[in-house]
């Protein structure tokens, strides 16, 4: 299927396959047959991530950029702030310089507008001369030129100064990219209160939109069910629909079906997913770091647990990284991770040793042993099997038919198995034998399979009888 360049009506551009079914006229799984294309042009990996569904955003900055000169655009990570700006800029036209922030130039004076002053020849570190560099490098053209910060909340304090004074003379219009849950400093965030400067807010694309970034950057229709998959998944986000959809196509779980891109398996986390978590975390401080991936591991974690686990510290920086957000369950307000691939991936990059950690403190703080919340109970008593640390008889025979009451039975016979591992114990018998019986019954097992099952439930428990 070959791909046609599109020119959309911002100025950006990306590649439209031309016979593109338009959203909502997806087959279902009847229309399709298991076969998979060799050679085709759909099978190549989606090479350009489309921008698609930012009319509304778009229009807005637009208008925010004609009537004021300045801009804060927010919203949460990866969902396309940069991108949006950079639409609407290259459109505009005119003189546009671009700052980046980041944790590495935020311990350098004057380190993100440093573009702006190398080619003036400045070197020596005086606040005086860099304003004056940056005024003579800046006043170009008919107009203020616009200059963009992204991520504009770790600006350096000389660079702060700098932006907001070379604004307030009229020289810049100043363009700020901020994720949720990272303040500005004082002197950018009064502009935004006094109304100074318009702020515009991004917010997750839509399942249409999600399916039709899919379809453009695969060059190919979506099915139903995968695109309402992937939009589920990724909540939104174009940096983790665009993970989900790499992994998923390099691992064979997304692929080509007769006019088709199906999903043939649960949606994979990528190692590239992780990488991008973890480059977020890189910078917090190693507490904070746990203390996400003990909120990951307990969400929805009760806040009052949180408390107790983590310093008052620790969960203010936990929630400044905008990874952590408090969510109202029945038993109060709990902490749970703003996104559940993004509590996936903390955790699959936790050591072991670390989670077990985690789970032995939360087993803990949670009285996972004797508390009445029969889920409660069931969760953490999995959780500690699966790290490795020792559970009561006791708490495994109650979670073995907690699970069967779930019809959870390869859990329920999991759970029985390790109580009795403990010595002979009665109730997990009889939950062992009624779970392996369940399991005859779904199976289609006859009674005599039966009858020799449960002689050997017997035998496990020690009482040497077979019936």
């Amino acid at each position: 299927m070959a791909a046609s360049i599109t020119a959309l009506q911002n100025g950006w551009q990306c590649y439209r396959a031309p016979t593109l079914p338009t959203i909502g006229r997806r087959g279902s799984l009847d229309d399709v047959v298991v076969g998979r294309v060799g050679g085709g042009s759909a099978e190549r990996a989606p090479l350009r991530w489309p921008f698609v569904g930012r009319a509304a955003e778009q229009e807005a900055v637009g208008v925010a950029l004609q009537r004021s000169a300045g801009l804060l655009v927010a919203g949460p990570a990866g969902v396309g702030k940069s991108s949006l700006v950079r639409s609407v800029t290259h459109a505009n036209g005119g003189s546009v310089q671009w700052c980046m922030a980041s944790p590495a130039t935020q311990r350098i004076p004057f380190g993100a507008v440093a573009p702006l002053l190398l080619f003036a020849g400045v070197e020596a570190p005086d606040p005086t001369r860099y304003l004056i560099a940056a005024r003579a490098a800046l006043a170009t053209g008919d107009r203020p030129p616009t200059v963009v910060v992204d991520d504009a909340p770790l600006l350096d304090r000389a660079s702060v100064v700098l932006l907001s004074q070379l604004f307030h003379e009229q020289r810049v219009r100043l363009v700020l990219i901020a994720r949720d849950g990272q303040p500005l400093a004082v002197e950018l965030a009064r502009l935004v209160d006094d109304g100074v400067m318009e702020e515009v807010r991004v917010a997750p694309l839509g399942p249409d939109d999600c399916a039709a970034a899919v379809e453009l950057a695969l060059g190919g229709p979506l099915h139903s069910d995968a695109a309402a998959a992937l939009a589920e998944r990724s909540a939104g986000n174009p940096l983790l629909l665009r993970e989900l959809v790499l992994a998923a196509h390099s691992t064979g779980v997304l692929y080509w079906r007769r006019g088709w891109w199906v999903l043939t398996g649960e949606l994979p986390i990528s190692d590239r997913l992780v990488d991008v978590i973890a480059r977020r975390l890189a910078t917090a401080d190693p507490a904070v770091q746990r203390a996400v991936a003990l909120v990951a591991l307990g969400a929805p974690l009760p806040l009052s647990v949180a408390s107790t686990a983590l310093p008052p510290s620790e969960l203010a920086d936990v929630e400044r990284l905008g990874l952590v957000e408090v969510v109202s369950e029945r038993a109060g307000p709990a902490l749970q991770i703003t996104h559940p691939l993004v509590g996936e991936a903390v955790l699959r990059g936790t050591p072991t040793s670390t989670r077990r950690d985690l789970v032995a403190l939360l087993s803990e703080l949670l009285d996972a042993d004797r508390t009445p919340e029969p889920d409660v109970a069931l969760r953490w008593c999995v959780e500690r099997l699966d790290v490795g640390i020792s559970v009561p008889s006791a708490t495994l025979a109650r979670a073995a038919q907690q699970a069967f009451g779930f019809l959870d039975h390869p859990l329920a016979v999991r759970l029985a198995e390790a109580a009795l591992a403990h010595g002979p114990h009665f109730e997990s018998l009889l939950t062992l034998g009624a779970a392996r019986s369940a399991q005859l019954d779904v199976e289609g097992g006859g009674g005599d399979r039966k009858s020799v099952v449960l002689g050997r439930m017997v035998d496990l428990g020690g009482l040497g009888i077979i019936k």
